[in-house]
């Protein structure tokens, strides 16, 4: 088996800026992001949405394991299974971190033996997002 993640972001440390100019680039949010770290994010949807987002824009799912977002796996392996639809497409983006909140799965899965409640509470149940990225 040669599955290799990419490692997770907090084992990346801090991004040497990106020297976009963002005078051309109508999509850019600014240059403060070039300095955040980033690395590479695979995410798996419907080949119609792949269109729509590169026509577009990229809406955030409106539910998920930790509520409204767009999510990204560090491989494309980590998509399998990801999307409800066969044939999917991937979207292969440069995801920048800003302030992240970390969680584990297993953190959140009521079933599993390291299920943290207070965690799994604050995910579900407090407006987290507005203070995170």
């Amino acid at each position: 088996n040669d599955y290799q993640p990419q490692r997770r972001w907090r084992d990346f440390g801090q991004s040497q800026p990106l020297g976009i100019d963002n005078s051309k680039c109508p999509c850019s949010i600014g240059r403060k992001k070039e300095t955040q770290p980033h690395y590479i994010g695979f995410h798996t949807t419907t080949p119609e949405a792949v269109v729509s987002i590169a026509h577009i824009n990229f809406r955030p799912s409106t539910k998920g394991w930790l509520g409204a977002g767009a999510y990204f796996a560090r491989s494309v392996a980590g998509t399998i299974g990801k999307h409800r639809s066969a044939g999917g497409a991937w979207i292969i983006a440069e995801v920048h971190m800003g302030k992240v909140y970390e969680v584990l799965r297993n953190e959140i899965d009521r079933a599993h033996k390291n299920f943290n409640k207070e965690k799994y509470d604050f995910v579900h149940y407090t407006k987290w997002q507005q203070e995170y990225d």
